[in-house]
């Protein structure tokens, strides 16, 4: 059955140029190549702006893609307001009261099966979804978004600033356990998140339903550099930002002393000035690049040295189905259905993170390998349209459940 789902993003998922536009995007496009209708509504914000130049004809036309600017600017004065205030900040800095009208408006005129909220960031259009539509409410949850802002707060070292990003992460916990109860169904990215919700007495059916990967789309005509190591990752992300200066001061400095002619490369969005300053041996800073699977195609080694945030790294997904061989630290394979030496290397300390490093590097038949193995997960597992018909069965199982016909109220 062909349904027609209404999906809310609180960002503009195309061009799929992050983690989280890249998630948001293939959701789509798996739903419109298996037949069904797809309407996009999404949030215009300063960060992340609907550029109509870079806007695809056709992605529109079959989106039918509304948009609307919220300005989602830090502002000290609110910030400091909501000290004094239950709410999230955070949160409220995503609502729009011309936004809400947009989605009651078309809600009013329009049927859907589903509507589809993209991260704990679209809730708070929930309620006024409710009070004109019976649809099916679907949360696809990117992170536990609390506990990535209790990581933040690990890594802040100004206690003032610690103290405010504790807040934040309380009230955003706060305002998650409320909201993941009035969903008819939650989509979690990883099974450690779906337990978590499941801690949170959530009622609704919770499935695990990863990341998936158009894995027609992740291809390269470019051959590595030989002993070439890269990170790829939206640099605006503090744990990119705190993994990558790790990685530089604990675990590069043993790695070029024992492979001179190694290079790193670090490429991603929104590049800090202090990377895109800095002078170490043998390592390049090129910022954001044309073609992320060209960029990852030409190089040998991916690195993942992650120590906070949550959800999945996509980038992990597609460096497997461009048969990477990748280190990663526990948490950054978080979500992937690895085992440990086959697919991927895990290390958690700078010694191990090192060593595990410089056996890629002189061994090259262990590269080619864990590659290869790699590559046979990503194709057996994170195939977007295995991963779509699963978030498909979740609607049809909802929409079995759910008496249609009324409203239901918050």
């Amino acid at each position: 059955m062909s349904l027609s789902v209404l999906q809310i993003c609180p960002k503009m998922p195309f061009p799929p140029v992050d983690g989280g536009c890249i998630a948001s995007n293939n959701i789509t496009s798996g739903l419109l190549k298996q037949g069904h209708r797809v309407k996009v509504m999404a949030l215009s914000t300063p960060k992340h702006p609907a550029d109509p130049a870079l806007a695809d004809e056709r992605y529109v036309r079959q989106t039918e893609l509304e948009t609307c600017f919220v300005d989602t600017t830090l502002r000290p004065v609110e910030a400091l307001r909501h000290l004094f205030s239950k709410r999230s900040y955070n949160i409220e800095r995503f609502y729009s009261r011309a936004f809400e009208e947009m989605l009651v408006s078309r809600l009013a005129r329009d049927h859907f099966d589903v509507v589809h909220f993209e991260s704990a960031y679209t809730a708070p259009y929930l309620p006024a979804v409710r009070r004109v539509s019976p649809a099916v409410a679907v949360l696809r949850a990117h992170n536990v978004e609390y506990e990535i802002w209790g990581g933040t707060e690990a890594l802040e070292k100004n206690p003032l600033k610690r103290a405010y990003i504790g807040h934040l992460a309380r009230r955003m916990e706060q305002f998650e356990r409320r909201i993941v109860r009035r969903f008819d169904g939650i989509a979690a990215i990883t099974e450690a998140d779906r337990r978590t919700f499941l801690d949170m007495a959530c009622p609704a059916p919770v499935e695990t339903i990863p990341f998936g990967v158009d894995l027609g789309a992740v291809t390269s005509e470019l051959r590595p550099e030989a002993l070439s190591v890269f990170h790829l990752g939206s640099m605006d992300w503090l744990p990119n930002q705190d993994g990558i200066r790790w990685f530089l001061d604990e675990v590069w400095p043993g790695v070029h002393a024992r492979f001179n002619e190694v290079t790193l490369y670090l490429a991603g969005r929104s590049m800090p000035g202090w990377l895109m300053e800095i002078a170490r041996p043998n390592v390049v800073v090129l910022g954001e690049v044309e073609s992320a699977y060209d960029f990852m195609a030409s190089k040998s080694i991916m690195v993942v040295p992650l120590h906070s945030g949550g959800g999945m790294r996509i980038k992990i997904v597609e460096g497997l189905a461009l048969q990477k061989a990748i280190v990663s630290t526990t948490l950054g394979a978080a979500g992937i259905d690895y085992r440990d030496g086959e697919h991927l290397l895990i290390a958690d300390t700078a010694d191990a993170f090192r060593e595990k490093l410089c056996r890629l590097l002189e061994d090259a038949a262990l590269r080619a390998r864990i590659a290869a193995l790699g590559q046979r997960l990503a194709r057996e597992a994170y195939d977007n349209d295995a991963v779509t018909s699963k978030l498909v069965r979740l609607y049809d199982t909802l929409l079995g459940t759910r008496p249609m016909g009324d409203v239901v109220k918050p």
